[in-house]
């Protein structure tokens, strides 16, 4: 395989490798635990009004990618 001429030819590639990783092992792992999280709150939220906002506030986080798609 012949290396490219202009070093910064595959820099892009390297930099969305990096991303992707980043994305694996960081946010796969935040959204499992706060699913997690989440399903052992749900029953509380009909006794406590602060386990029904704590369950508001993790839909959020969940939601942050809808509100910039329609952006």
């Amino acid at each position: 395989m012949k290396m490219p001429s202009n070093k910064t030819s595959w820099c892009p590639g390297l930099c969305w490798s990096i991303v992707w990783l980043l994305i694996w092992f960081l946010a796969w792992p935040m959204a499992f635990v706060l699913a997690v999280v989440e399903v052992f709150i749900i029953p509380f939220c009909v006794c406590f009004e602060k386990a029904k906002t704590v369950c508001e506030f993790i839909d959020r986080i969940y939601k942050i990618n809808n509100t910039y798609e329609k952006k």
